[in-house]
């Protein structure tokens, strides 16, 4: 099986998530959790930044101060802290609390991008989940305004996304695997080269890049074998990362070639 970094449960307040998914904790709960969490782990904690609330409209889940305090009882042990944030409100308090990680960032702005690139925080934004973000907000029970809000967002990711890497921000490819399926991380990377984004970039966001952001080597003396081989260099040839010749995991042939 593929090496897992994992973050624990998502932290989020009670009723602020989807029911079962997280680990409810009260705001002052939620350094001590965090730390509790990525001390389990080892690597990451990751916190639920907003939420839709009664109102029909999404709110911050954690003040401000709290995601700070997160944030450094986490980087006490050595791990890191990521961010599940649609709004700018969520982002503009991850980014000042000091997180490593935003994840979706779905109404990223251009103010933001510029202090990421500064800060040095990591963008996944998750674009293969944009038509399910847009099924989920419909039962939500968003206002008309809030609704349109999260649609022309969804619209503008790519754009955002093309534009934070122009800043310099690292982006990573990432797939909010359980909400879709796993294993489809090579759509994510098209997604990547749709939004104009150089091959190089769009495709180690899915590989070397995020194996060098996570801590793992990459093919160097004495590293595990993970290979993936393709006819066509991918870089300059998308369509052929639905097609791998030869996969390789820890030294051990992987047959037959997934296509997904």
């Amino acid at each position: 099986m593929p090496r897992v970094q994992t973050g624990g449960r998502f932290l989020a307040p009670p009723g602020r998530y989807f029911p079962g998914l997280a680990w409810e904790v009260e705001e002052d709960n939620l350094p001590g959790a965090a730390e509790e969490e990525a001390r389990k782990s080892g690597a990451w904690a990751k916190i639920i930044g907003d939420f839709p609330g009664e109102d029909g409209r999404f709110h911050p889940n954690f003040r401000l101060e709290t995601l700070r305090q997160a944030a450094e009882r986490v980087h006490k042990l050595g791990a890191r802290i990521a961010i599940h944030s649609v709004i700018p409100e969520s982002i503009e308090m991850a980014i000042e609390a000091g997180f490593d990680s935003i994840e979706h960032g779905t109404m990223l702005e251009a103010n933001h991008i510029v202090e990421m690139a500064r800060r040095k925080i990591t963008l996944v934004p998750t674009m293969v989940i944009r038509e399910g973000i847009l099924e989920l907000v419909r039962g939500f029970g968003l206002t008309a305004d809030e609704s349109r809000r999260v649609e022309i967002a969804v619209k503008k990711q790519a754009e955002m996304v093309r534009k934070a890497v122009e800043a310099g921000v690292m982006v990573l490819a990432g797939t909010d695997a359980g909400m879709v399926a796993h294993g489809i991380v090579r759509r994510e990377i098209e997604n990547f080269f749709e939004a104009g984004i150089p091959g190089e970039i769009a495709l180690g966001a899915g590989s070397w890049s995020a194996r060098a952001f996570l801590g793992l080597p990459g093919i160097e003396e004495g590293a595990h074998a993970d290979l993936v081989v393709f006819a066509k260099d991918p870089r300059h040839h998308k369509e052929e990362l639905s097609k791998p010749t030869f996969i390789m995991l820890d030294g051990r042939q992987v047959s037959p070639p997934s296509n997904r």
